[in-house]
């Protein structure tokens, strides 16, 4: 499956390259998406290689292929591989992996943690940890912006997990100026988060690779993500 598009930058500027998560417009285009207000799709994993930054006005070719794919009793996960070239050369500019499962009854959720959206007056920032705001008004834009109509945010209220990975790496980024130069993203997907809960950023740098984790006010590990500055296998 393919698709070209012409890039066109988003309208909000970042202190960091977020490409690749503009890119879920592209996944739009495709047929299994196309009919994603009618079923919940949820994140588990991503892998974005970075090679190159996308340019406006350029012309790019998307091809969008199945790894692998298993139906369970009530869902069914996937893994598909995004390759975004040029279409002026071969030279792949961003590789994107992503794991996900698709809900085969409606969804339902409720927040994991009750009292993460009642804990905040009482609640005190870990030691070195760095808050995480983000605002629903916001959500709602980048939504729009990438076509992403999954019901799981419009009506269960789901943050989406994409968006808040920008926000933590925006964060992160204002404080260390080299993040801005990654090369690879291995994101884990691990504890839903809903409209409204109050968040926070660890943070743990290593010679070769940055590594964070967004918290929710249980404490408990919501995203991780490992930030590395060099290539190497998926």
């Amino acid at each position: 499956m393919k698709q070209t598009f012409t890039w066109k930058l988003p309208s909000q500027t970042a202190s960091i390259p977020l490409d690749a998560f503009y890119l879920t417009d592209i996944w739009h285009r495709f047929e299994p998406f196309q009919a994603s207000a009618e079923h919940s799709f949820i994140l588990r994993q991503k892998r974005i290689h970075r090679y190159h930054s996308l340019i406006e006005g350029k012309t790019y070719t998307a091809e969008l292929k199945l790894i692998d794919q298993r139906a369970l009793k009530h869902f069914e996960q996937s893994r598909y591989l995004l390759t975004v070239t040029a279409t002026d050369s071969a030279d792949i500019w961003i590789e994107i992996e992503t794991t996900f499962v698709t809900m085969k009854e409606k969804f339902h959720q409720q927040s994991s943690s009750s009292e993460t959206l009642n804990v905040k007056e009482t609640f005190s920032l870990p030691a070195q940890a760095l808050p995480l705001e983000i605002k629903w008004g916001d959500v709602e834009t980048y939504l729009k912006t990438v076509s992403d109509y999954n019901p799981i945010h419009w009506q269960e209220d789901v943050m989406p997990g994409d968006f808040v990975v920008m926000k933590a790496l925006e964060v992160v980024a204002s404080r260390d100026y080299e993040l801005k130069d990654y090369r690879k993203l291995d994101i884990k997907y691990k504890q839903m988060i809903m409209k409204n809960e109050w968040l926070y950023i660890q943070v743990d740098s290593k010679d070769s690779y940055t590594h964070m984790i967004v918290y929710n006010t249980a404490h408990q590990q919501c995203i991780e993500i490992k930030v590395r500055y060099i290539m190497d296998d998926l």
